[in-house]
């Protein structure tokens, strides 16, 4: 179910639905700290004094948001952005919200910006976003069929399973959703499945030190999505 936050000058209006966004919005009151639901504290980004100096009224932000099982952001990845201000204030707000605790996921955030201080999040679980990345909807990040050339990796270390865990074990299997952000770097990796924690944790560990070359869409950087299985088998 998608989620769409409307603030401005103090209070907040909320619509829900299940395909799109109604132009109408429920006249719903909140504390605008509140922010999108299944946030636990919320704080709203600033519109910008280097916009608002360039004469830039509106802008956009899609943000990549990784939460850890304490309730905070562990990784906070700007998708896409209509202006590099918008951005660093989007990221400077998100690191400050806060999930009650739980599971790791990955959510994505869509932020509107407007001169008269108005700000729309829409929020979606990572697994629904990359179902409607194909959609042609912007904004979003980019696919990897889409980018100039087929992403490189400069540095790709596999994972290792302690001889240990690989007893317990006939066979395991890893599956990793992630970005890659403008200087190659793994970003907001979510582990949607694993046979045992302890080949996610290998997976994890290898991949923090994988790089890539830039990704590059119209030869200009981009952040795009990846998703990687890894097999793991007992060889004696």
């Amino acid at each position: 179910m998608n989620s769409l936050i409307r603030v401005s000058a103090g209070c907040v209006a909320v619509a829900l639905a299940c395909a799109a966004v109604p132009a109408a919005f429920a006249d719903v009151a909140l504390n605008q700290r509140e922010g999108p639901p299944g946030l636990s504290h919320y704080v709203a980004p600033m519109f910008p004094d280097y916009a608002k100096h360039r004469g830039i009224s509106v802008g956009n932000v899609l943000l990549a948001v990784a939460w850890d099982e304490t309730g905070r952001p562990s990784d906070v990845v700007v998708l896409h952005t209509s202006f590099p201000a918008f951005g660093e204030s989007a990221v400077d707000a998100a690191r400050e919200w806060r999930r009650p605790p739980g599971g790791k996921l990955v959510q994505t955030y869509n932020l509107q910006f407007e001169l008269g201080g108005v700000i729309t999040v829409v929020s979606k679980m990572l697994s629904d976003y990359a179902a409607e990345m194909r959609a042609e909807r912007t904004p979003r990040a980019i696919l990897p069929e889409e980018l100039d050339a087929e992403l490189r990796a400069i540095e790709q270390p596999m994972p290792t399973v302690p001889a240990s865990v690989l007893g317990k074990y006939e066979t395991g299997r890893v599956v990793v959703e992630f970005y890659v952000d403008e200087a190659g770097r793994v970003r907001a990796p979510v582990v949607h499945h694993a046979t045992a924690e302890e080949f996610a944790q290998a997976t994890l560990a290898a991949m923090s030190r994988w790089r890539y070359e830039t990704p590059r869409r119209h030869g200009l950087p981009v952040v795009t999505s990846m998703r990687w299985a890894f097999d793991f088998k007992r060889t004696s």
